[in-house]
């Protein structure tokens, strides 16, 4: 579209030339010549001035609340333009102040002198209207390019609004990361004194189970003991675990063979091996006496007990020592499933409701940091139990793949799985799903896990797992021997 603007400046000049030859060559006009100065208020907002100001020379500013501490500039006229044009047509007070800018003079006329122009004066009026379309269409542009100014200032104040919001929200997650890094910090700086702690009573405690198992060896396996009673107590000490079905299925038995003895210690006969239960003659004639078959049977097991909890904390506190030394850049021959098998001790609370199956091959070391492959088993594991409901199932497995010697190591759980449209933000900084229900998560476990991988050379994705799930399979270079 052609630029029109000079031929538009070239009319004003002229129609605007014509009106400063009438003023010097009409009384009528001349008399209507006012001067002003820079600084002078020439019209009040909201006052009655019923005049229409044609700007001949000098410059007048638009303003609400001209005369208070809180002025709003709205828009600055030069020659040819005019003011008061609003009130004349409407016939309504002032609605600008009108204030002088730069020094100038201005044709005054009242809105009488306007109305008898048309019939007086025709050329003059003829002027005049031109005058003032020129004028309103000069100021309906700069209304238009200020509207436009003010909309790519709200959008650009609108992108830094959201930029600034993000930093914030950046920021916030990075203040948590720090907190929780110091937590980690300075949990790691104690856990070798509370190891060393509990390292104490539990190999206290696995001593005295051996003491204790030998003083009642002699008092329960002795030449005047009855076998049973040997039997019984050397059965406690080998009792191995059985599932809640087969508990429950002994114990309903029992109930139909001595329906009168207590519900509870028919609990606890249900224990026993079915080998042990007195058969025809030999079954005693009442409480006491099945009391002193179950007594050595009972010693054996909680002896056994004993001794399995105190190995467990020792096995727990050395994983424990293990797990959150210092780290090293060092790279180490690591055997994975080891570290895999520490980590599932570790978190062991977490898994309280988890089934866990592995199925761990015969594989070659990796070259890696410890506790760093430790840090990726963590990740992957307590994501895949916070995916699924209590009750959920793990699968951790590891096979050598040949073509080109990778041992490779699979983490399935039965969870919702990972959507396809989401496997590659997964791995993301700052990408998390936890922020539902009572899961809480800052997105970088995935990504730390991605990023120590690819230090080692090695790999992470994410696939289906059937019938559903998720699988998170990791590839790391295998050692040659």
């Amino acid at each position: 579209m052609p630029d029109r603007s000079p031929p538009a400046q070239s009319a004003t000049d002229a129609h605007l030339e014509s009106i400063r030859k009438l003023i010097a060559e009409d009384r009528f006009f001349a008399e209507r010549l006012r001067s002003f100065q820079a600084g002078d208020l020439l019209i009040r907002e909201t006052e009655r001035e019923q005049a229409v100001w044609l700007i001949l020379e000098g410059e007048l500013q638009l303003s609400k609340g001209a005369e208070s501490n809180n002025q709003l500039r709205f828009d600055r006229l030069g020659a040819g333009e005019l003011v008061g044009i609003l009130s004349y047509y409407t016939r309504n007070p002032n609605y600008f102040g009108v204030l002088a800018v730069e020094s100038g003079r201005a044709l005054v006329l009242s809105w009488d002198d306007v109305d008898g122009l048309q019939e007086s004066q025709p050329s003059a009026y003829r002027f005049l209207q031109e005058l003032i379309k020129g004028s309103l269409t000069k100021r309906y542009q700069r209304l238009a390019d200020l509207h436009i100014e003010v909309d790519r200032v709200n959008q650009a104040l609108n992108q830094e609004r959201e930029e600034l919001r993000a930093t914030i929200d950046e920021l916030r997650k990075t203040r948590e990361r720090l907190i929780h890094q110091e937590k980690l910090a300075m949990i790691g700086s104690i856990v070798p004194g509370i190891a060393h702690e509990l390292n104490n009573p539990a190999a206290s405690l696995s001593r005295n189970a051996d003491y204790l198992e030998g003083i009642l060896k002699n008092l329960l396996t002795g030449p005047d003991t009855p076998e049973q009673m040997a039997q019984s107590w050397q059965a406690g000490l080998q009792n191995a675990f059985s599932d809640t079905n087969e508990q429950r299925q002994r114990l309903e038995q029992l109930s139909q063979r001595f329906p009168k003895l207590p519900r509870p210690l028919l609990r606890r006969l249900a224990k026993l091996p079915p080998e042990l239960i007195p058969q025809g003659n030999s079954v005693p004639k009442d409480e006491q006496g099945w009391e002193r078959l179950l007594q050595p049977f009972e010693a054996g097991h909680f002896i056994q007990v004993v001794r399995s909890t105190s190995h467990r904390i020792s096995r727990l506190v050395q994983s424990l020592k293990r797990y959150t030394r210092p780290q090293s850049e060092n790279f180490q021959a690591i055997q994975v499933e080891d570290g895999i098998r520490d980590t599932l001790l570790v978190l062991g609370s977490r898994l309280r409701d988890t089934e866990i199956e592995t199925d761990f091959a015969e594989t070659p070391k990796v070259s890696a940091n410890e506790d760093e492959l430790n840090q990726v088993w963590t990740n992957l594991i307590v994501n895949a139990v916070e995916a699924m409901d209590p009750g959920g199932k793990i699968r951790i497995s590891s096979r050598l793949v040949t073509d080109d010697q990778q041992v490779e190591i699979s983490f399935s759980d039965s969870g919702p799985g990972v959507p396809e449209s989401l496997r590659n933000a997964i791995f993301e900084p700052n990408f998390t799903t936890k922020a539902q229900g009572g899961n809480f998560g800052l997105g970088l476990g995935l990504s730390i896990s991605t990023v120590i991988l690819q230090k080692l050379d090695g790999t992470l994705q994410v696939e289906d797992n059937n019938p559903k799930g998720a699988k998170f399979i990791v590839r790391l270079p295998a050692l040659r021997p």
